[in-house]
């Protein structure tokens, strides 16, 4: 399946939280999960890496616990309460450019880690909006053990998450290639490989469109 769009993302270093704009989450989607997605068919939110959530009857604080036996990609290993803890951490962080940064540091007063499976975020004030804050699009979930082991340029050129595809090539200002990850947990994509091509001009893209050479 091959994909044209106008650009790879802000700065083409695929770590959630060195990326602000939504074109550049399009290149992490494959790659990472969140806690949360929405529902493509509906658009309400359900659980995606969490098993289950429940918000407390004062609306403060929310309570994750974490499907088991989600592997991230390179055989890093199982995904833990540590990894989102860790993710949360880099996205609000003096590193960080997300544009969730502002949101999270403003709503959130702690996380605490309650179990390896179990967490929970505590609010400075009740949120309606929450949930969208580490939805798809918003919050990935990154490799804790795999970003310490490895450093920030080798976990942004060989990133790892738990998606359905996992990135093998990038070419810079020219094209991002993925492989399906097989058997995927949350279901095994339909294209062995993925190409997102940058593809500036909208009306070259049509053109391409037409003739064949992108897909979508």
């Amino acid at each position: 399946l091959t994909i044209g769009l106008s650009s790879l993302g802000s700065a083409e270093r695929y770590l959630p939280w060195l990326e602000a704009g939504r074109e550049g989450w399009l290149v992490l989607e494959p790659i990472y999960e969140s806690l949360i997605m929405a529902d493509p068919r509906t658009g309400a939110f359900v659980p995606q890496l969490a098993e289950k959530y429940e918000v407390s009857p004062d609306g403060k604080t929310w309570r994750f616990t974490l499907r088991k036996g989600i592997q991230f990609h390179r055989g890093q290993g199982e995904m833990t309460a540590e990894d989102v803890a860790f993710s949360y951490e880099m996205y609000t962080s003096d590193k960080s450019i997300a544009s969730n940064k502002s949101i999270l540091l403003g709503i959130v007063d702690r996380l605490e880690v309650t179990g390896p499976h179990e967490l929970a975020f505590h609010l400075k004030a009740p949120d309606v909006t929450f949930a969208g804050r580490v939805s798809n699009g918003q919050f990935g979930v990154a490799s804790k053990t795999y970003y310490q082991a490895v450093g920030e340029a080798e976990a942004t050129a060989k990133p790892v998450g738990t998606g359905p595809f996992r990135l093998v090539e990038h070419r810079r200002q020219e094209s991002a290639t993925f492989e399906a990850v097989t058997p995927h947990w949350r279901q095994t994509p339909g294209f062995a490989n993925l190409v997102l091509r940058r593809v500036p001009d909208q009306s070259a893209r049509l053109a391409m469109l037409r003739g064949g050479e992108i897909d979508v």
